[in-house]
């Protein structure tokens, strides 16, 4: 039996968790034997990832401003038209699509096709607001999906408020396939030991509650240095608390990087500040590079990695006092931070790439298996 055509839809390809997990499934999916397509609706901009050569890329380019409410009504039905026939053009078995706005683009555009559509919700839905008419149209949309995939088990009580259980699948984050072991120190980490953190610079990440938690424990007194990875629209305010806590010599935010491995493997401590997750990446990814790793237990996402002083510390959520005490002992122990470290190293087990990325391909070959035209609901 032949393997169905898989159309992955993402709205770009930039750094992110989302877009990470997207093209390393692209890639399983091709060694499954899928010829598989990749579809971002942005139609400029760098990819971050890298794609297997095997995987057909397609940009729709639909991302325009709209410069009157006249016309963002005319862009929407432009948009749908452009999925639609960018969808029935390839006809795949399955469409697979990633993060809540293209999910409910995607479910909208295929109205009344024989295509059936996954879709993926990549971060914590009951935290991660999208506006008040967005969230209308996923409650009414998502129930036309063949499937909704979430990565935790939380999250999965959310979707149950909108569809039967069994149209629900709770499939975690894998490790990450670094290309190395022994990742050089990279040559921006100052030396001494140090804390670091890594997200996109936004407020849903809670890097200005890791600053302040860093302050409490007075860790630069004791020469510890604070590094933040990431990009975003945080960055100036980050600059200026580290600057108002008397930490801007303490406190580096180098940007991205393609290597996080490099930093992760020369990590003292890795700390995760996150308000809310979906399934945190970076987190899988220090313990896996055997970093001591601290988080905050919020909703969704840590709980599920973490083993509370078996592979790393959880925190209550948003506790700054308990987060800065957790640093504070971590620093101050370093036999405690080799035990967290090689502990957290069994993620490489839990995660595996093959167990997870097996989930996936199962599962659109079981959707692809029994297509169906889509119906409105009701």
């Amino acid at each position: 039996m032949s393997k169905p055509h898989v159309m992955l839809l993402v709205s770009s390809l930039g750094g992110g968790g989302a877009e990470r997990v997207i093209s390393e499934l692209a890639s399983f999916l091709c060694d499954g034997g899928h010829r598989v397509t990749l579809t971002t609706l942005e139609g400029d901009g760098e990819d971050f990832y890298g794609l297997d050569p095997r995987v057909q890329r397609v940009r729709a380019n639909i991302m325009w401003n709209s410069a009157s409410a006249v016309q963002r009504i005319v862009n929407t039905f432009r948009r749908l038209s452009i999925i639609r026939r960018a969808v029935r053009a390839a006809n795949p078995g399955v469409v697979v699509s990633f993060i809540d706005m293209t999910n409910i683009r995607v479910l909208a555009a295929l109205i009344g096709t024989s295509i059936p559509v996954v879709v993926s919700e990549r971060t914590d839905p009951r935290h991660h607001r999208i506006g008040r008419a967005w969230e209308r149209l996923r409650r009414w949309s998502y129930p036309l999906a063949a499937r909704v995939v979430v990565q935790t088990d939380g999250v999965c009580e959310w979707a149950k408020r909108a569809m039967p259980r069994a149209k629900i699948d709770v499939i975690p984050n894998a490790v990450r396939a670094f290309a190395s072991a022994d990742a050089t120190r990279p040559a921006q980490m100052p030396q001494g030991p140090v804390v670091v953190a890594m997200g996109r610079l936004s407020d849903e990440k809670g890097f200005d509650l890791l600053l302040e938690a860093f302050a409490q424990a007075e860790l630069a007194r004791d020469g510890w240095t604070l590094v933040i990875l990431g990009e975003g629209p945080k960055r100036a305010a980050l600059t200026e608390q580290a600057r108002a806590l008397g930490l801007a010599s303490q406190v580096l935010l180098p940007g991205r990087t393609r290597e996080p491995d490099a930093w992760l493997r020369h990590a003292d401590i890795f700390a995760l500040s996150s308000r809310y997750e979906g399934f945190p990446n970076v987190l899988i990814e220090a313990m896996q590079c055997g970093a001591a790793s601290v988080a905050f237990a919020c909703d969704s996402g840590p709980s599920a990695i973490v083993r509370d002083g078996v592979d790393g510390l959880l925190v209550p959520d948003k506790d700054v006092a308990a987060l800065a005490l957790a640093l504070r002992r971590l620093a101050a122990d370093a036999p405690l931070r080799v035990r967290l470290g090689a502990a957290a190293c069994g993620v490489v087990e839990r995660f595996s790439r093959e167990a997870v990325y097996r989930q996936w391909q199962t599962l659109c070959e079981d959707v692809a298996a029994r297509r169906e035209p889509s119906r409105l609901p009701g």
